[in-house]
């Protein structure tokens, strides 16, 4: 039952302030977590998913990715191995970016992996990008190497960070972008033309 302000009872509020009654609480057992080991990953992850974009978890697992770059990278131009920069960088590119599509796979683009196409599809498309987007960074790693003789290692890092919304846009846009909205912009086109033609 709903009442106004002037119905309510005169003795309410007053009366309760200066009685001051022996409220007593009881343990709140509401905020407490009740997620099982097992489940505090899962539980960690859809919290992260609510309060962080998913350019940041992108960004997240680019900086993972990068740093398997640099340490595959520094292992193979280091005095044991001791390959040329250029190999190095070439394996380097290709460990992380199958790291990378790992991860986003399951952390960054679950959500719509349904509405996409196949896993060996998105692979594709992922390794093609990615590879042609580093034979065009590999021209600016030797130019900082060589000309201005930046460390290799540190030469990588640049060009990858400098590449990082190119590679973001092509995998939100191309490789996860929803099945949906494709045929939707087909019927669109259709549509389009039939009021073209009818009129």
């Amino acid at each position: 039952m709903i009442f106004g302000m002037k119905q309510l009872p005169q003795r309410s509020f007053k009366d309760l302030h200066w009685r001051q009654l022996p409220f007593t609480f009881s343990k709140r057992l509401a905020a407490e977590n009740k997620a099982s080991w097992r489940n505090r990953p899962l539980s960690l992850y859809q919290a992260a998913s609510l309060r962080l974009g998913r350019m940041t978890r992108f960004a997240a697992v680019g900086a993972l990715g990068t740093v398997v770059n640099l340490l595959v990278m520094a292992l193979l131009v280091h005095d044991g191995v001791a390959i040329g920069y250029v190999a190095a960088a070439v394996i380097a590119a290709e460990i992380s970016i199958l790291h990378n599509f790992l991860l986003q796979e399951r952390f960054v683009f679950r959500d719509l992996r349904d509405g996409t196409q196949s896993w060996q599809g998105r692979l594709t498309q992922h390794l093609l990008f990615n590879n042609v987007e580093a034979l065009i960074r590999l021209p600016f790693l030797i130019l900082l190497v060589e000309t201005m003789h930046v460390l290799a290692v540190l030469a990588q890092a640049v060009t990858l960070a400098i590449a990082f919304i190119a590679r973001f846009l092509f995998a939100s846009r191309v490789v996860y972008r929803p099945k949906l909205v494709k045929q939707d912009a087909r019927h669109r086109a259709a549509g389009d033309r039939v009021e073209e033609v009818s009129a």
